[in-house]
């Protein structure tokens, strides 16, 4: 009988010892350069630049943030940046990056050499709750260099840092990490919370100021009821202290916006915008922004 119970024991530690051997070279795999995977976005043409007539008087716009950016689960045509380029004759880039976070937008805005070739006169941030969860969460993709982007504050200053992946990164990439990350994150105060994202948005006007000082750096809120990858709603009353910056907030978080939560407004997931969302906002950002 010992020897059978030993000889599972055997067979499920070599397991366990395989799996994370296995695992930890296919993150290894990714994590060579890993910031370089930002660019990856220049590399879907159809999402990056429209295909619309436009001014060329008129210094571009960016659209930049997560999948509800880059159009998760819709054409190129029903984007943000598609529609408000039919609607301003302004060249706008669609910037968005599935799974990334405020911390990915800032990281952008500091070392893409993109920027630096189109001269942007409005870079826009679409802000969705779950940003705030991506803010403290070390792993909330598996496989992917995102997860590893993090900032800290070193020595009065704001920057990024990428940690060294452990032999056992698997297991803080599993869900039971994920369901602890969450349980922690859900202890923090909504002040707490907001202060880290204030932090952020505030590094990322003075990153863009500090090379276009006439650009502007707007965030639109979008509505925090619509249920994205499970996130608790994140309301905050304190949206003025951002405007009070220099940043200019269009909030759709309002009792106006609830329709967006409705299914006609969402994809078929229920969790990003669909185009039909977009026509109803667009105008809304254009005309606010003075596009």
């Amino acid at each position: 009988m010992r020897s059978r119970i030993l000889k599972i024991f055997v067979n499920i530690l070599s397991a366990a010892v395989i799996l994370i051997v296995f695992d930890w070279l296919l993150v290894a795999r990714f994590h060579y350069n890993a910031f370089s995977l930002f660019e990856r976005v220049l590399s879907a043409p159809d999402r990056l630049e429209q295909n619309l007539p436009y001014n060329k008087k008129k210094r571009p716009a960016v659209t930049i943030g997560c999948s509800f950016v880059y159009g998760f689960n819709i054409t190129p045509e029903e984007t943000l940046a598609y529609k408000l380029q039919k609607l301003t004759k302004r060249k706008t880039y669609n910037l968005g990056l599935n799974a990334s976070g405020i911390q990915h937008v800032l990281y952008k805005l500091q070392y893409m050499d993109f920027f630096d070739s189109i001269n942007p006169k409005y870079v826009i941030y679409v802000f969705i709750t779950d940003h705030i969860r991506r803010m403290y969460a070390d792993y909330f993709e598996l496989y992917t260099a995102e997860k590893y982007l993090k900032y800290e504050m070193k020595d009065g200053s704001f920057e990024p840092v990428s940690p060294d992946i452990s032999l056992f990164d698997y297991i803080k990439a599993s869900y039971t990490a994920k369901k602890i990350n969450r349980l922690l994150f859900s202890l923090k105060s909504d002040d707490e919370k907001f202060n880290l994202l204030k932090l952020y948005l505030i590094e990322c006007r003075k990153t863009v100021k500090e090379t276009y000082p006439d650009a502007e750096f707007a965030v639109i809120v979008y509505n925090s009821e619509l249920d994205t990858h499970g996130s608790t709603p994140f309301k905050t009353s304190r949206w003025k202290e951002i405007e009070e910056e220099g940043i200019t907030v269009i909030n759709f978080d309002t009792d106006e916006y609830k329709f967006l939560n409705e299914d006609e407004y969402k994809t078929e997931d229920k969790q990003h915008p669909s185009g039909r969302a977009w026509d109803v906002l667009a105008p809304v950002i254009a005309e606010k922004l003075k596009l």
